[in-house]
């Protein structure tokens, strides 16, 4: 295999020009082979067009991929640095990780919140440029020096390993066709196999900043009750 064969990259557009102008074109990515799914024909669930991804992997495949948005672009060459990861983990661009908060604690029992509203804070690791538009970007994220632990990794770019996908026979919930897929994904994969999630420092940039409409909570309510979780921390949602 010669070096940037073990680096594929699975993407899923609605927008041709985007694509092409931040991942097809990218030369940041040009050596990279890249399976596109293309939902102007059929608009197919993520989840759903990843899986199918992933039920063509071979055994004794041996490669990182890397899922991620139309709108999501690599400003330097990532290939040294996925390489040098750790196939037993699963990595992203961006990550969330929460703390208990006493401010948050006295604030939620002195104001009498509802059992909603959480004593714990998130923090994001892993630092990404996000905007568009007149008023550009902004960093979103605390830069990283080394790989951080996280609860969870934010669908942007989420940055996985084919052996460990064929040793735990990992899956999208097909569920979940526009929101918390790669969520859930973390979630199954930390708490039923005990997988390490971390965020991992790349030069990087987003476009969007996703759509918190009715579906989004009611995915998040779905995770919630599939995993007995009182609270979910992500980059869009704070408890």
């Amino acid at each position: 295999m010669t070096e940037a064969k073990n680096i594929k990259i699975a993407c899923v557009f609605n927008d041709k020009k985007i694509f092409d102008e931040v991942v097809g074109q990218n030369q940041n990515v040009k050596d990279f082979e890249i399976t596109t799914f293309d939902n102007t024909v059929e608009n197919i669930g993520i989840s759903k067009r990843y899986n199918s991804y992933l039920e063509k992997l071979n055994k004794d495949d041996d490669f990182w991929i890397i899922f991620c948005h139309q709108d999501f672009g690599f400003e330097k060459n990532p290939y040294k640095k996925i390489n040098s990861l750790n196939k037993k983990n699963i990595y992203g661009a961006i990550g969330t990780s929460f703390y208990y908060s006493p401010i948050r604690a006295i604030k939620k029992f002195l104001m009498k919140k509802s059992d909603e509203y959480s004593p714990f804070k998130r923090k994001f690791f892993g630092q990404i440029r996000q905007g568009q538009g007149e008023l550009g970007f902004k960093d979103f994220g605390e830069k990283i020096f080394f790989e951080k632990s996280v609860s969870t990794l934010d669908c942007c770019c989420m940055i996985v390993h084919s052996s460990l996908i064929n040793k735990y026979n990992l899956r999208f919930d097909e569920n979940l066709d526009w929101h918390m897929y790669v969520e859930d994904f973390c979630i199954n994969a930390s708490k039923n196999h005990k997988i390490k999630l971390k965020a991992a420092q790349f030069n990087c940039f987003h476009l969007g900043e996703g759509s918190l409409n009715e579906d989004f909570f009611n995915c998040a309510k779905y995770v919630k009750r599939k995993y007995s979780l009182k609270n979910l921390f992500t980059t869009c949602l704070d408890g």
